[in-house]
């Protein structure tokens, strides 16, 4: 149920995409059942082709952000609907209140909570939408109060960069949180450019903001393992992983050549136009996983395939393992196609060595 009684906003319809979720280390289709848990429509919107259903209009959901330690509040970040939040997300039937129908914009990218409070926020903007068009960008936003209100902080770099990736630190300098983003090119539906974007860090908590690395990037992850804040990798389309000790001064390559087990093929790290990374931290041990999409699929009209996932325990000495990657039919449900903007791989909250890749298909 969605509370909210604010007027009835245009928003750009999103097309119907139907998820689907694989365990890769068997690669086996999971016997799970999924329950919608909004946050819901609301109707009136300007929408093309559904008068017949109300023109109902919703944002995709981009990220989800669980509370670290209340398992009833959870946030989720839209691609044209902005911050929905809800204080009772294990109940049936949750209730969600959109937080940011004021901000400069609306599309969402990525959200996450300050591992030093998780009463502070942040939320990476910019749309990743196949609709009908582009939201705009605005940099970062912060809230202090659990994502009940926010601000927008200083903008990366003169251009509005879509922020793939917000990450908080435990880091602090002179009192202030840092702050690492990963940005990608501005606009939605040209051709991914990899030249444009990068690692940006903030050590003033988001007032200014420093390029420590070039090229798009897809994602950024820290390795909790430093307790320091000051070990993270990231993940750039054409590029490939690299990983950084120094707090973003130096970056180093961590594609796997010139090492005994399986590097990360050339053929799909030159190919890839996406590429998302997950690290699985349990008491088995520890490992992190990429996986790669690759360029569009012309026959399938679609706009990029998983290319391929690749594990490793220690990619610093002993590079990296093929796990391979769901076939993109199984049964009569495609799942391949779109990748570029509905790819994400997870891992699992205590298997080590278990994740899961989601993807969704094209409309229709």
């Amino acid at each position: 149920m969605v509370t909210s009684s604010r007027r009835q906003r245009g928003r750009v319809q999103e097309k119907d995409l139907a998820a689907h979720v694989d365990w890769l280390e068997d690669r086996a289709l999971l016997s799970v059942t999924w329950v919608e848990q909004g946050p819901g429509p609301i109707t009136g919107g300007q929408v093309l082709g559904l008068s017949s259903q109300g023109n109902p209009v919703a944002g995709a959901v981009q990220t989800i952000a669980a509370h670290p330690s209340n398992a009833d509040v959870m946030l989720v970040g839209t691609i044209q609907g902005g911050i929905w939040k809800t204080t009772n997300a294990t109940s049936s039937n949750p209730t969600w209140t959109p937080r940011t129908d004021f901000a400069k914009t609306l599309s969402i990218l990525d959200l996450a909570y300050s591992p030093i409070d998780p009463q502070i926020v942040y939320a990476g903007t910019g749309s990743f939408s196949n609709g009908f068009g582009d939201a705009p960008a605005a940099g970062v936003l912060r809230s202090i109060n659990g994502g009940d209100t926010w601000q927008q902080l200083a903008q990366i770099d003169t251009v509005a960069y879509r922020i793939r990736a917000i990450v908080p630190t435990v880091e602090v300098v002179n009192g202030n949180q840092v702050l690492y983003a990963g940005a990608i090119q501005p606009n939605n539906r040209a051709a991914l450019n990899t030249s444009i974007g990068g690692v940006y860090r903030s050590q003033d908590g988001g007032a200014t903001w420093q390029k420590v690395l070039s090229g798009a990037v897809s994602d950024i992850k820290v390795d909790t393992r430093d307790t320091t804040g000051r070990t993270l990798f990231c993940v750039q389309p054409g590029v490939g992983v690299s990983r950084t000790t120094d707090g973003g001064t130096t970056w180093n390559p961590l594609n796997g050549v010139g090492f005994t087990s399986t590097p990360i093929p050339n053929s799909i790290l030159s190919q890839s136009i996406n590429a998302r990374l997950s690290i699985s931290n349990t008491s088995s041990g520890w490992q992190i996983a990429v996986g790669f999409v690759g360029p569009p699929v012309p026959a399938g009209g679609g706009s990029g395939a998983a290319s391929g996932v690749f594990v490793s325990s220690n990619p610093v000495d002993d590079g990296w393992s093929s796990i391979g990657v769901p076939a993109d039919v199984i049964g009569n449900i495609n799942i391949g196609n779109q990748g570029n903007r509905n790819f994400t791989i997870a891992a699992h909250p205590t298997l080590a060595g278990a994740y899961y890749r989601l993807i969704a298909k094209p409309w229709g």
